[in-house]
């Protein structure tokens, strides 16, 4: 038989009409093909017969993802600069097929071991290598006892957890605490030799399996090949115990750590606050206040206070900026907070010595954030940290540092909570101390006084508001499913609470929401008639009066506003729900809406979710009778689903009336199941299936329909709120300015 090439393969589909050259009238593009009907049909068939092994019978859902991405994603992955680099600076020939550059390390590794290189050396030559921040785990098919790890940047972290004849390798302390009470944590950034600060970056670790468990089984080297013993003072203790990592009685990791939130705001304040004349003084130490800051805020040589961060800590700051300026009414000291990337991109200046710069981090190795330090540190200014990991890599580059609650609070849930609540206090503590330092009037000092005093007492009013959870879940199982449009409004302080919440709500419901000054929306969008929750715990006299009126017009433009005000303001009787809270100093009533609001995020996320459960049961229903003998006979076995079928229509059919779907469910796919469900409910006849469905009506290629468009719907409404959608598919890149 004659042998046929690819391009006569490739020919022949272009004539027949499988493929033809995207973009072929603009000259096309290399590599990108539209399917002709042909091929479409071909591409169907491949499609059905998966579904029909995999979905049905296997329980598989499906994904479909892009094929053609923009060059930003590339870069991040290694496929630009650094991965097509080293292809052609070492004339590497690897296969088209193989698109990741996890194939580029051992091909790399092997070579230097076919050079003669000892197995560590190679490892260690190679990933000297790369370029940027890296973590990497390799071992050898000749010595497959022995693991290699690479550590270099801030990007990632690596640890390795030591017990009984076990060594852990995992990304975070918690990934270790279960099996190992002490850790040594890779050093990424810094550098062994002084003489080489740039080579001898990163460290590389071999561990022997033959001597697990002890530190003769682990062998520490710099980049540049410096042996760098490792010595029982080099074993952290793991504060992080399995009981921090227990879910406990709670349904999610997220309302656990909601719950827990007074207390970490409790312990950030432990041992900060003293009694003063009617109320509190901030107290901190010099590991925190270094004496040198507090003669630069003194004599008027530090003048500039800017406070950074990235999401929830970046907002976090806010509170201690807002703080500060309250308490230096007319002072020259000038304060802002901003994004860490936006004061490296757009706000560093040649001489910063006249500037303390408090970054605020939960982890401590956020790569914005850290590598903002580096700059603005390079260009003389003083920097102190919040942050909660103690030795993070945050705590190094600092001059001072204010650990929040006890400096080893946990969260597991990816959308993070009490940390919040743990950065605002530490905020409000550190801005009191450095308006102390820069000296006041009296009656300044009172109000400072008063404000500590207020403080101490939020956490007595956050568990207050907890204890409203069921008034709170009850209005966002009313509203937040049937209204597809959500924003988030508040003014003044109050406008903290929103942007975190526009945060906490973006990541629990999957929504793009608007977040707003309140007088400002309905200037902008109220013609998306939506969801809006308006922070107003804050309010006082005629702002509250003016947002008032502001909640009716939002109402008298079919929007649907939720409030969050003071117990017994009865200014908002046009909003669709009014969620209250105890009344406390009105500079920090934004924490208690916030409070409000994660509860809030919280209940929505689980009525979202709900919403899945009858076209849960329906795909359970599908695979169950699948595997079950009725399946060889496709009547039979559409007979039996429909019986299965007739309340979980009738509960979708209900639902869709009722606008319950109208927030999250395609428009598309509610068509399509409500369709395929009077279908398979016997309501519709098969004989017309084809022409509202496109292929011929039988029960086979219903159910397969059917399920395809069920593990639509159901991921469309599934929110899984200790997790993020997509979470596993994103890479952390940081900047990378000088």
């Amino acid at each position: 038989m004659k042998e046929v090439s690819s391009g006569e393969i490739l020919s022949l589909c272009k004539r027949r009409g499988f493929i033809y050259p995207a973009y072929e009238i603009y000259g096309g593009i290399a590599g990108l093909y539209d399917y002709g009907p042909l091929g479409c049909a071909l591409k169907g068939n491949i499609a059905d017969l998966w579904r029909s092994i995999y979905a049905l019978q296997e329980g598989f859902v499906e994904i479909d993802g892009d094929s053609v991405g923009p060059e930003a994603v590339f870069k991040a992955s290694g496929h630009v600069d650094n991965f097509a680099d080293l292809k052609a600076t070492e004339g590497l020939a690897i296969p088209p097929e193989i698109t990741t550059d996890a194939k580029v390390i051992p091909t790399l590794v092997g070579r230097a071991i076919a050079d003669g290189a000892d197995h560590v050396d190679a490892f260690r030559r190679t990933v000297a290598t790369f370029d940027g921040s890296v973590a990497i785990g390799a071992t050898v098919a000749d010595d497959p006892r022995t693991l290699l790890l690479a550590l270099r940047g801030s990007g990632q972290g690596v640890y390795v957890g030591v017990a009984d004849d076990l060594y852990l390798v995992a990304s975070e302390p918690y990934g270790v605490v279960e099996e190992c009470d002490r850790y040594l944590r890779l050093d990424g950034e810094t550098a062994a030799d002084p003489l080489d600060p740039t080579g001898s970056r990163g460290q590389i670790v071999v561990l022997d399996a033959d001597r697990a468990g002890s530190l003769d089984g682990i062998r520490r080297l710099s980049y540049s090949g410096l042996d760098l013993p490792v010595v029982a003072d080099d074993l952290h203790p793991a504060e992080v115990t399995t009981r921090d990592i227990d879910r406990g009685e709670h349904p999610h990791f997220l309302l656990k750590e909601i719950s827990e939130s007074p207390t970490s705001f409790r312990k950030t304040l432990r041992g900060k606050l003293v009694a003063a004349d009617g109320g509190y003084e901030a107290r901190l130490g010099s590991e925190t206040f270094p004496d040198e800051l507090r003669a630069g805020l003194a004599d008027g040589s530090i003048d500039r206070v800017v406070v950074i961060g990235q999401g929830t800590a970046a907002v976090a700051g806010q509170a201690l900026a807002t703080t500060l300026i309250r308490l230096l009414p007319g002072s020259p000291l000038r304060t802002e907070a901003r994004l860490a990337t936006e004061l490296s991109g757009f706000g560093l200046r040649p001489d910063m010595s006249d500037t303390l710069i408090v970054a605020v981090s939960q982890s401590g190795t956020t790569t914005d954030t850290n590598r903002t330090v580096d700059l603005v540190r390079a260009r003389g200014a003083t920097v102190i940290s919040i942050v909660n990991r103690r030795g993070s890599d945050l705590t190094d580059r600092s001059d001072g540092v204010l650990y929040t609650s006890d400096g080893r609070d946990v969260e597991m849930s990816v959308a993070s909570t009490k940390a919040f609540y743990a950065q605002v206090a530490a905020g409000v503590i550190l801005a009191a101390a450095i308006a102390a330092e820069i000296g006041t009037s009296d009656a300044a000092a009172a109000d400072r006084r008063r404000l500590l005093g207020s403080l101490r007492e939020l956490p007595d009013a956050m568990e207050q508001v907890l204890a409203t959870r069921p008034a709170i879940a009850a209005a966002a199982h009313a509203v937040a499913p049937t209204r597809r449009s959500w924003a988030i409004v508040g003014s003044g302080a109050d406008r903290i609470a929103a942007q975190e919440l526009r945060i906490k709500l973006s990541e629990l419901c999957y929504k793009a929401i608007a977040c707003d000054a309140t007088e400002d929306k309905k200037h902008i969008d109220l013609s998306s008639e939506p969801m809006i929750i308006v922070c107003a715990a804050g309010l006082q006299g005629s702002n509250a009066d003016d947002v008032a009126k502001e909640v009716a017009i939002y109402r008298a433009h079919k929007a649907a506003p939720i409030v969050i005000a003071a117990e017994g303001d009865e200014r908002f009787s046009a909003a669709l729900h009014v969620l209250s809270v105890p009344a406390v100093d009105p500079s920090l009533a934004f924490v208690l809406a916030t409070v409000v609001g994660h509860l809030f995020g919280y209940e929505a996320a689980l009525a979202i979710d709900a919403s899945a459960v009858p076209l849960r049961h329906a795909r359970a229903a599908i695979e169950q009778r699948v595997g079950g003998p009725a399946a060889a006979d496709g009547d039979h076995l559409l007979a039996e689903l429909r019986d299965d079928f007739a309340p979980l229509a009738a509960r979708f059919f209900d639902g869709v009336r009722g606008g319950l779907y109208d927030g999250s469910l395609e428009a598309g796919t509610a068509v399509r199941l409500a369709s395929l469900l009077r279908y398979g409910t016997g309501i519709a006849p098969l004989e017309s299936y084809e022409v509202e469905h496109g292929r011929a009506g039988s029960p086979i290629a219903l159910v397969e329909d059917l399920t395809s468009a069920l593990t639509a719907g159901i991921e469309e409404l599934t929110r899984p709120v200790d997790a993020i959608k997509h979470q596993a598919k994103t890479v952390t890149v940081g900047i990378s300015r000088s």
